[in-house]
């Protein structure tokens, strides 16, 4: 066989495109080692955050000063009066009452957030009564 110039530019057009191609996965090799250590940095510190959450927890129980939530709807009545707590204070001492206190022992107990959390908000909201335009909370004011 007679290499002819056409032979060997194809030759070395061949031997040029496989030596690219090389390079070109060791670079993507090197590339998916980096990310892959970054993603297993990113999970050791996720993992480390869902441990320490886990330990707070499931030290056991609520702390010994704890408010109970009668304390904690009261004390909004002594700060504006009977009956003129804005609703939205209301609201908000409540959500932090559930988050900071009944939330983590819901989940200690494997007890499920959200049905956990609707009968928090059933038992724990105002009395509501029946007026010409509708229902009306009684106990705090609309802003």
């Amino acid at each position: 066989m007679r290499l002819t110039p056409i032979l060997v530019a194809t030759l070395m057009l061949m031997v040029a495109a496989a030596q690219e191609a090389t390079k070109s996965t060791h670079k993507s090799t090197a590339t998916a080692d980096t990310k892959k250590t970054m993603s297993k940095a990113k999970d050791s510190e996720k993992a480390n955050a869902a441990d320490a959450w886990v330990e707070d927890f499931s030290k056991g129980g609520l702390p010994d000063n704890a408010p109970t939530w009668h304390d904690v709807f009261f004390a909004p009545e002594r700060r504006y009066g009977g009956g003129k707590v804005p609703c939205g204070v209301f609201d908000a001492a409540r959500e932090k009452y559930f988050k900071d206190f009944v939330a983590p022992m819901a989940i200690q107990q494997g007890y499920g957030l959200e049905t956990t959390r609707q009968q928090f908000v059933k038992q724990t909201d105002l009395p509501t009564t029946l007026t010409i335009t509708g229902r009306k909370r009684q106990g705090c004011v609309t802003e």
